[in-house]
């Protein structure tokens, strides 16, 4: 099973940040999620955090599905950061400022969706 640490998204925040910026619309189910997951990929791209941060769909623990940007896994193949070899806080808090968390949120781990 692989775990991903990082935040989760903040789907409508996200997918009406990418309507103000041109990226995308949300008329239907489908146009919501492409103009999130662009919304979500630009904002990275630009923070230059591509090579090191990855958008992947996770569970809560009641079962629910998120999409997190992950600065670490259980797994290197996934991200250059793992378990063994966290990511320094200065990475953590360039992604919480990307993100615009608020102070008391903290990166966690949580379980991936998909089991390969």
């Amino acid at each position: 099973m692989r775990y991903f640490y990082g935040f989760v998204l903040d789907r409508e925040a996200i997918v009406k940040r990418g309507i103000a910026e041109g990226v995308g619309h949300a008329n239907t189910l489908v146009e919501r999620e492409v103009t999130f997951v662009r919304t979500t990929r630009k904002m990275l791209r630009e923070a230059d955090l591509m090579s090191v941060c990855h958008l992947v769909s996770v569970l809560a623990i009641d079962g629910e599905q998120y999409w997190c940007v992950a600065v670490a896994s259980n797994d290197p193949y996934e991200t250059p950061y793992t378990h063994r070899d966290m990511p320094p806080q200065e990475l953590v808090d360039k992604v919480k400022a990307l993100l615009e968390k608020p102070d008391n949120v903290k990166p966690m781990w949580w379980k991936s969706k998909f089991n390969y």
